[in-house]
This record gives C-alpha cells, structure tokens and sequence, in this order.
C-alpha cells in the first residue's frame, strides 16, 4: 500500500516526571554555550510537552507527521528545546528523530517524546484487512472510515449517531449493535454514499429522517458493485429508502414509511430476498403514476425479488419500468397496494410465478380501466405469468399494448406473454389483454401472432357476467372460452 500523509488534529496534554533544577539549569547552560536555546529560554525547566496533529488510527502503510511544543509551568512555549522521539514497539510503529511516524503492523502501540525526565504519550492504533473497530455514539463515522484500510468491519455500539454520512472503502462493513441508530434528523442528504466503493456491507442498522434528492435513496449505491444491506431497517426517510447499485443484494430488512419510495434504481444481478416492504409514499405526496410506492426498478439485468412482504404502499407494489430484461419475481406475498400488485412495463423478458397477489389496486386511476391489476404487464415481451394466487384486486391479470417506442432489446410491443395455471378470484374488474395508442396498433398481431395467450388458469369470478376483456370488448365465460383460451374456467368458485 503507498504511503499517505494524513494531517489530522488531536491535542494532548499532561506532565510527566520532575527533574532537578541545577541538574537542569547545568544541561541548560550547556545548551546555550552549544547554540541549542535562545538565550531567554536557558534557565526555563519543561514542565509538560504538548503534542498537535496526532493521530489514533492508521493503516498499515499510512504515515502521519506529529508536531510536540515543550512548555513551562505557565504553558508558555519553550522554543529551542531539543526533543527525543521513540516508539514502544518500532516493529509495528515506527517514529523518526523529528516526529514522522509510519504504521509497519496491526496493533497497537504508544509513541513517547520526551524532554529530560518529561514524556509525553500518544497512543496509535494500526489496523489491517479485516480489523474490527469498536464504534460509539459521538465518534466521527466518516474520520474513522478515512483513517482505516479497505476491508475494515465496525462495529457501532448502541445509541443515536446524529447525522452521520459515510463514504466507505472497498470491503468494508458496519454492523450494529440492537438499538443503533443513524438519524439524519431531516437534514443530512445520505447514510451511506457509494463513491466506486464495492463489497460493502450494512447489518442490523436502523437507518431513518434522512433527506436525500427525489428519486433517490437514503443509502445510496449507484456507483457501487457488491453492496449487501442485510437486516436493516430503513424508514422515515423524505423521499426514497434505497438506491441501488449493480450485484446489490437487500435481504432480511424493513423498509418502511419513506416518503416517496422504498427501493428505486438500476443495477445488474440484483437480489431483494425477504424483506418487507410496506407503507411508502405514505401521505401520497408523490404521484404513484410517476415514481412512488413500493419499488421501481430500471434498467435492471438478471434481477431476482424472491420471497418480500409488499404491502399499503400508495403506488404499485413490485414495478420494473424501462428495459429490464431477465427478472424474476417469485415467492412474494403483495397486498393492499394503492396500483398494481406486480407491474412489468416497457421491459423485456420476464418470469413471474408462485406469487399471492392481493387486494391491489384500489387507488387505480381511472378506476374503471384495466390498471390496479394484480398482475399487469404493459408493452413488454416474452413474459410467463405461472403458479400464482392473485385474488380480489382491481383487476385480475392484464396485458396491455400500447405505442410506447423501442428500448435496449428492441421495440415495446405485448408479444408472447404466456399466463397458465394461476387461480384468480375477482369480484370486479376484468383479466385479459387491450390494445390503446393509435388504432393501427389494435390489429390481429396482439391477438394471435404474437403469442399472448392464457391457458389452465383456474378463476372464481363470482357471477361477474363480462369478466374478461379481449380486442377492445368485454367477453363472457362462454365467450372467452370460444376464443381457446382457458377451456376449464368456472364462472364460480
């Protein structure tokens, strides 16, 4: 690792030890026949040294310039005094004769100066790969990431660290003890900021009332690769909880109650596995047509939502929106949702299977269209909707074709999407596929080439007598079933 001078500020001061004044006054005489002292510092005994720009944490590597001032019993400086300098353990801190002083190994030591029979102490932590350091409210989270090495673990003692922001380095992690608290108290942008940092880790941190920029995360990964947020709880914030950042993986967390979205972003081999995720855009200050609610991913590759409690966020539950390509949403339970409970718009491949799907949809505007469904795919191609639950949403399972351009893979278009062997219940609302936009694009393609198609799904449609929607129009039981699709549907339970 290259050396790095590290200018940091830390007084100390005590007095050490006595001496005898004519024993004193001799050597001071002798100093000034030698050219040593000042003539009005000769016959001035040291009572205490004082030593500035001190530091209590280096990296195996670093180096740190320290400063010592002798001074008499008045604190008056002493100019001219010579000054020894050494370490109690050269091999694992090193100091030079004017004070230079350079981490060799972890550990710790003490690095001595003295004036006589006067010392003064400083001791210098040296940490290394993989170090531990003990953290308490009131320290400086983001002075101690800087003074430490890439793969540093801290551990934060109970309490509230008030607005803290924190840049970490490659590897490191922060795990909290039960009951720490980062509280940006409705001011500080970020907790914690990606800036190329990878493999970074974030355990059991209550992470709230942080006040990042719209359409952002009060830990925020962009630029990051490897980030894990594992068992955190991430809430009150003012706009969004998490940004994400590419092999991000968010398990085992809360994220709750932000003001505009729970978890938003970009990012490729993203993994959100068995969190909650509930009550976003609480006070519907965000338009949920736009970016609010539970999440919105975009522009993902390969990301997997396996296994979340998604619930009362006042916008959809699970939305990718804008060239996602191979998602996988499967395992999650999504309820009460003010949209939809899973929206995959404007995206390419997708599976999505094994999923309860429920009571979604109830904000939908407008309310009498197909949005607000359970499951609801815009303009997107090569979907498989399979195994899932989805009962008593605004709608049941929709497709819907539209005139929305091209994206990375090609132009949007509703092309064979594959919904088998679900069972959907609905007590209102339609399940099927519409054709908006110019009326060029509501042609046979949607409706037969392009392979959309439902097959061995099981529905409970409670005597609605139009409960499925194909080619602009309302169609009955017997109606959808003339169209080959779902041979076995029971117009009851």
């Amino acid at each position: 690792m290259p050396n790095r001078r590290i200018s940091l500020v830390l007084v100390l001061l005590t007095a050490c030890g006595d001496s005898d004044r004519a024993d004193d006054r001799r050597g001071a005489v002798g100093r000034l026949v030698s050219g040593e002292m000042a003539p009005s510092d000769t016959l001035t005994r040291v009572t205490s040294i004082s030593i500035g720009h001190a530091s209590t944490i280096l990296a195996v590597g670093d180096s740190v310039a320290l400063t010592a001032v002798a001074r008499d019993h008045l604190e008056n400086a002493l100019t001219g005094r010579q000054l020894q300098w050494r370490s109690d353990y050269p091999e694992r801190v090193s100091v030079s004769a004017t004070g230079m002083v350079s981490a060799v190994s972890p550990g710790t030591t003490s690095i001595v100066v003295s004036a006589g029979r006067v010392e003064q102490r400083i001791a210098v932590t040296v940490t290394g790969p993989g170090e531990e350091i003990r953290v308490r409210p009131g320290d400086d989270l983001q002075t101690l990431v800087s003074r430490s090495p890439a793969g540093t673990t801290f551990r934060l003692m109970a309490g509230v660290y008030r607005r803290q922001s924190i840049t970490p380095r490659d590897g490191m992690t922060f795990v909290g003890e039960p009951g720490t608290v980062l509280d940006g108290e409705l001011i500080t942008e970020f907790a914690f900021r990606a800036d190329d940092g990878s493999n970074v880790t974030l355990k059991r941190l209550t992470i709230r009332r942080y006040a990042p920029p719209l359409q952002d995360g009060a830990v925020h990964a962009e630029r990051g690769d490897g980030w894990v947020i594992d068992s955190c709880d991430i809430g009150e914030n003012t706009t969004g909880g998490i940004r994400l950042g590419n092999r991000m993986h968010i398990t085992r967390s809360r994220i709750h109650d932000n003001g505009q979205i729970g978890v938003l972003g970009s990012g490729d081999a993203v993994l959100v596995e068995d969190n909650e995720i509930a009550r976003n855009n609480p006070r519907s200050q965000y338009d949920m047509y736009w970016e609010a609610g539970g999440t919105k991913f975009a522009r993902t590759r390969d990301l997997v939502v396996r296994g979340n409690f998604v619930h009362h966020n006042l916008g959809p539950g699970l939305w990718t929106d804008i060239d996602n390509v191979r998602t996988l949403y499967e395992n999650n339970r999504v309820e009460d949702n003010a949209e939809a409970g899973i929206f995959h718009e404007i995206s390419y491949a997708a599976v999505i299977r094994n999923n309860v799907v429920r009571r979604n949809g109830a904000g939908a505007v407008p309310a009498d269209g197909v949005t607000g469904a359970g499951i609801l795919v815009s303009v997107s191609s090569d979907v498989e909707i399979s195994g899932n639950t989805v009962e008593d949403n605004h709608n049941g399972i929709v497709g819907i074709q539209d005139d929305r351009g091209s994206g990375d893979f090609g132009r949007y278009v509703l092309q064979n999407m594959h919904v088998h062997d679900n069972a959907v219940v609905m007590r209102r609302g339609v399940t099927g596929i519409v054709s908006r936009g110019l009326r060029g694009l509501v042609d046979g393609a949607t409706f037969g080439s392009r392979g959309n198609r439902f097959a061995g799904n099981r529905y409970a449609v409670d005597g609605i007598e139009r409960p499925f929607i194909w080619k602009r129009a309302l169609r009955s039981v017997s109606e959808w079933r003339s169209l080959t699709m779902d041979t076995a549907v029971s117009p009851g339970r």
